[in-house]
């Protein structure tokens, strides 16, 4: 498997924005061509309350030293191929840390109970990591 799957931490610019946000990447490379969704965390943005993550919550990443929020508007999907360009070129990009399986847990149910998430992100996500919705056909864990 390459540098970008499920779990996978990366700090990335987004539009408008001067410093990079963290993004997780929620699922392994998935489709064809292969896709993945990525969040991003803020502590700035506080519109989306859907979940909100504290440095003392089980299995926190290191990366979190205050409240801070998951912006469901702002998830992507990209092409795995793209982000591992980006890391070939740059590999601080990635976090030394990857999300724990307690983390990527609570953060692909967000995609689906958020307001703010994208249909065409919701769409993907039910493909892309089934056994988190219980809509869709279970894959084996």
């Amino acid at each position: 498997m390459g540098l970008i799957k499920a779990g996978v931490c990366l700090h990335l610019k987004t539009v408008g924005e001067k410093t990079p946000h963290l993004f997780v990447v929620l699922n392994d490379p998935f489709g064809d061509p292969p896709q993945v969704c990525i969040v991003n965390f803020s502590t700035h943005t506080t519109i989306d309350h859907t979940v909100i993550l504290r440095p003392s919550d089980p299995g926190m990443h290191v990366f979190v030293k205050q409240t801070t929020y998951v912006v469901y508007g702002w998830a992507l999907i990209k092409k795995s191929s793209d982000l591992e360009t980006i890391l070939k070129a740059d590999m601080s990009k990635r976090h030394h840390k990857t999300c724990s399986d307690i983390l990527l847990r609570r953060l692909r149910e967000g995609i689906f109970k958020s307001p703010f998430t994208k249909e065409s992100v919701v769409k993907f996500c039910k493909e892309a990591f089934p056994a988190s919705h219980p809509k869709s056909k279970q894959l084996p864990q």
